[in-house]
């Protein structure tokens, strides 16, 4: 028997496994990269959550450093006589402070520690009564911050609390600019 020693050395069948093969990779490298970018987004909002409720909470149990802190001395802001029980003063202090159109917030925001990881956080913040009605205290609207425009993250926070012994709620919205 004679063997023979002519054979194929591309087949068709080569090549459609070779295709096959670069078709799932791909599949892959796009699944990989969907994946990680859903996954870093999803990190960030957390951080963002995580940021603002920190804010809220430390502003509205706390009195602040020192405690009866003015707008020259203040270390750490906080609005609070009492855990949820708001400063009238304080309250009155903080708005001016961080006033955007008087120029105050862009100056004092940092105040709030929102110069961390790596973003430029802006805030928004307001207390209203319970059906939503802004307050003003000494014919001043207790609004403050810079409302959100163009945001690449954005989340609310809502609590209430007890200033001048009305239940009022207030809303911290942190937010990232788009650049």
């Amino acid at each position: 028997m004679k063997l023979n020693k002519k054979g194929q050395s591309f087949s068709l069948e080569g090549i459609l496994s070779y295709v096959i093969f670069l078709a799932i990779f791909a599949v892959i490298l796009f699944l990989w990269s969907s994946v990680t970018t859903t996954i870093i987004e999803s990190e960030e909002t957390y951080k963002v959550k995580e940021l603002s409720d920190n804010i809220v909470e430390s502003l509205i149990r706390n009195p602040g450093i020192p405690r009866n802190w003015t707008p020259a001395n203040v270390e750490v802001i906080g609005l609070a006589k009492e855990p949820r029980i708001l400063d009238e003063n304080k309250v009155l202090s903080f708005v001016g402070m961080m006033n955007y159109s008087s120029g105050n917030y862009t100056i004092n925001k940092h105040k709030l520690n929102l110069g961390r990881r790596g973003y430029n956080f802006e805030f928004f913040f307001k207390i209203t009564n319970t059906t939503g009605n802004v307050i003003t205290l000494n014919n001043r609207s207790l609004v403050c911050g810079l409302e959100p425009r163009n945001a690449t993250l954005i989340h609310t926070v809502i609590r209430t609390a007890i200033l001048n012994d009305e239940i009022v709620k207030i809303y911290f919205t942190l937010w990232v600019p788009e650049l």
